[in-house]
């Protein structure tokens, strides 16, 4: 063949030299002597035609003998299966590799269908394209190629290249890549089914190529291969895949796996409904990340639907996985139906990687599980949704968000939609008490709260975990089974001090916020919790601070039956600061008790300032204050209580035990006050409970003893434990039996009555 090319460019040659002896002028002959270079380049741009005229393995007329011809010619060439109808080259070894830089061109002319089939070549490649052959165009044939490791396999640049309209089956790999420039490139509307471990697999970066594109032609179609696509670490600068079917591959639907570096630049979908690959039906997940770096790579605009295990999977193993973007505005993709989480997010740092601007809904298990490892596996860096840039989590299973135990240092969830989840919105678990440490639930910018609403269990549940440094702050919380559900949640910071962190709890099918177990160091201040039926349920929960004595702090509780209902050990639990009213009870106590004098369960405090200070306000209807049962250890102090309905009382001791009213320290007595009924009803054993330094104005009856005994109100042997009775129509009403009770030291001031006493027992010092 070299001997062949020899001779063509001798032949060239001699034809321009007699041209310019014989037809020219002298004086131009020795100008188109330094122009004989245009005559070689035509030669060079002459295209070689080559017909494959059989379906031989080998031989004349031969694809093997066309391919080894177009090499040795190097110039741009066309390869033309020839009136073969349908057909099938069944190889018994591989093919040459196509080196030909100046572009091939792969044509059918009076043929339906050829198959290429690699059965038994041991596993070769198809047809393998080597580093820099260009311009290769296989357009719309009809040819199978089967049977191989790879079908075809591109060993390093191929510009302008065009692969459309195969079928590539049951091979090892439908497409590999080995890596390079691609510039001007596109894979589209190919069918690649069945091939045992990729559909399509970039074993290196791949720049400037298009896979499918934006049309209904572009398409290709990735089913039932293992992975539908497959990408491994390199740069993948203006790489896209856009408006691909990838469906039903046993495996992931999308796999990335940087084994160094990272996978950097490479775009998954797009900005229109038209670029979006459609990733559903796959045996794993939709899409697989494994660790790496990712900067630049997105994967954006994408339907990621009813995989079998998780819509999109992020799985450092422990390590980084940093700067990926799943969703941008306007660019978020729908992740619906799939069989566990629609995101799920393993263990390691997520420095900069973005979950945005998604539709995360109707999940089989939660829309987004944040540290799927859990048992306090180290979380770190991954923000979900942010300012104007939120997801809506919508309909799952199971929880909205699920946040297993770990470290969550600078990670976020912010400014998303979080709604109709079959169980909680956002879900904090721990199972053994591990750190939940540095989480941002919502944030006091704009756009940074969250809504999370119509959830059938709780909106927010947090579980026996230290949560040093996390804040539940500024977001909408309404219409949840529950609003908030705290269990064991140690040094949580729900609320603050600032209108921009106040959290908004309303509409809640039974409670407001449920505290339960220690609460060490966890605060709740500056919320506004409105229209619970129950507004808080405090059930032997410790250590928690409900409202504070700061300038802000207080809790706004309004509407609902009972404001706060406080049951069991409170031992070192404050109630405080807070403004709860239009309920038919404030606040109720069931046997609560702190542990001991150095741990009291406390209501309120020295405070003249209400809201302000440490002392609550309370307005409610029938009764400002319920207290039933043992309450050892218990203070209600600096509070204003008030009643407002007919026979409605500021205070009702039933029964109450060990409680102190008021107390000895200036500022730490009652204000009670019900102007259609009592400001304060006693009745029952009241051993150990003592009233002090109490006002009691403005009443029908400023107090009524029913059968109290052993109830101290004020002290015989101290006058500056005595209450205040003042403008009431009746000062106090004793009734009963009333043995072992004492009125002592009383100012009566300006009742119309001050005591009307035909109770048994009661001792009255001084006599009124």
């Amino acid at each position: 063949m070299s001997r062949s090319r020899s001779n063509i460019q001798t032949l060239f040659r001699r034809i321009a030299q007699i041209s310019v002896k014989h037809f020219l002028p002298a004086a131009l002959q020795r100008q188109s002597r330094t122009r004989l270079a245009p005559f070689e380049s035509l030669e060079a741009r002459l295209a070689l035609a080559v017909t494959v005229t059989n379906t031989n393995d080998a031989g004349a007329g031969s694809l093997r003998e066309a391919i080894t011809t177009v090499n040795a010619a190097a110039i741009a060439n066309t390869i033309t299966f020839q009136n073969l109808a349908v057909g099938t080259i069944a190889l018994a070894s591989a093919l040459p590799t196509i080196t030909n830089p100046a572009g091939t061109t792969f044509s059918f002319s009076g043929t339906n269908a050829i198959t290429l089939d690699g059965g038994a070549t041991s596993a070769a490649d198809g047809l393998a394209f080597a580093n820099g052959a260009n311009g290769i165009v296989m357009n719309g044939l009809n040819l199978t190629l089967t049977g191989f490791d790879s079908g075809l396999r591109f060993l390093g640049n191929s510009t302008g290249s065009t692969i459309n309209g195969l079928t590539l089956t049951a091979n090892t790999n439908g497409i590999e890549l080995v890596g390079g420039t691609m510039t001007g490139s596109v894979i589209s509307g190919n069918t690649i089914t069945a091939n045992s471990s990729n559909g399509l697999l970039a074993a290196g970066g791949v720049t400037g190529l298009t896979i499918g594109g934006t049309t209904t032609a572009a398409q290709n179609l990735f089913a039932y291969n293992g992975d539908g696509l497959a990408f491994r670490s390199g740069s993948y600068t203006n790489t896209v895949v856009q408006g691909n079917s990838i469906l039903q591959n046993t495996s992931d639907g999308i796999s990335f796996t940087a084994t160094s570096g990272g996978i950097t630049a490479l775009q998954i979908g797009g900005a229109t409904s038209s670029a979006a690959n459609s990733i559903q039906s796959n045996s794993s997940n939709g899409v697989l990340v494994t660790q790496g770096d990712y900067t630049g790579t997105s994967i954006v605009g994408n339907l990621i639907s009813g995989n079998s295990r998780h819509g999109i999977e992020l799985a450092p193993a422990g390590r980084t996985l940093t700067n990926l973007a799943v969703g941008k505005s306007g660019q978020g993709n729908i992740l619906q139906g799939n069989g566990a989480d629609g995101l799920a997010a393993f263990g390691g740092t997520y420095t900069g990687t973005t979950i945005q601007s998604n539709a995360i809904q109707y999940n089989a298990s939660n829309g987004v599980s944040i540290n799927l490892q859990g048992g306090g596996a180290a979380f770190a860096g991954l923000l979900v949704g942010g300012p104007n840039l939120g997801n809506t989590i919508q309909g799952n299973e199971m929880d909205g968000v699920l946040l297993n135990s770990g470290v969550f240092s600078t990670t976020a969830l912010q400014g998303n939609v979080i709604q109709t989840n079959g169980r909680h919105g956002v879900h904090f678990l721990a199972t053994s008490g591990q750190k939940m440490t540095g989480f941002a639930l919502g944030g006091t910018a704009t756009g940074e709260p969250n809504v999370i609403a119509d959830n059938v269990g709780s909106g927010i549940a947090g579980s026996k975990a230290d949560y040093t440094s996390t804040t539940i702050v500024g977001n909408t919380i309404r219409d949840n089974g529950i609003g908030i559900n705290l269990t064991d949640a140690s040094n949580l910071t729900v609320g603050g001090l600032t209108t921009a962190s106040k959290n908004t709890i309303s509409g809640s099918k039974t409670i407001g916020l449920l505290a339960t177990g220690t609460l060490t160091g966890t605060t709740f201040q500056g919320n506004s919790l409105t229209g619970n039926p129950l507004g808080v349920s405090l059930l032997d929960a410790q250590g928690l601070s409900l409202g504070s004595a700061t300038a802000g702090g207080g809790n706004t509780i309004a509407g609902g039956t009972t404001g706060v209902r406080a049951v069991g050990n409170l031992s070192s639990s404050v109630i405080s600061g807070n403004a709860i009213t239009g309920q038919t009870t404030g606040i109720q106590l069931i046997n609560a008790t702190g542990a001991s004098s150095a741990t009291p369960f406390f209501v309120g405090g020295a405070a003249t300032t209400v809201g302000n200070g440490a002392g609550n306000y309370v307005a409610s209807t029938v009764h400002g204050l319920y207290a039933a049962g043992t309450m050892t250890n218990t203070t209600i102090a600096g509070n204003i209580f008030s009643a407002s309905a007919l026979g409605g009382n500021a205070m009702v001791l039933e029964n109450a035990t060990g409680l102190t009213v008021g107390g000895s320290t200036a500022g730490f007595g009652n204000t009670l006050t019900a102007a259609q009924g009592n400001g304060l009803w006693a009745a029952g054993h009241s051993t150990g409970t003592g009233f002090y330094r109490n006002t009691l104005t403005a009443s029908k009856t400023g107090a009524v003893l029913i059968n109290a005994t052993n109830f101290l109100f004020g002290v015989a042997n101290n006058a500056a434990l005595g209450n205040i009775v003042q403008y009431n129509q009746v000062g106090m009403r004793a009734m009963g039996t009333c043995t072992g009770s004492g009125v002592c030291y009383t100012t009566w001031f300006r009742n119309t009555r001050n005591l009307l006493k035909t109770a048994k027992g009661l001792v009255v010092f001084p006599k009124v």
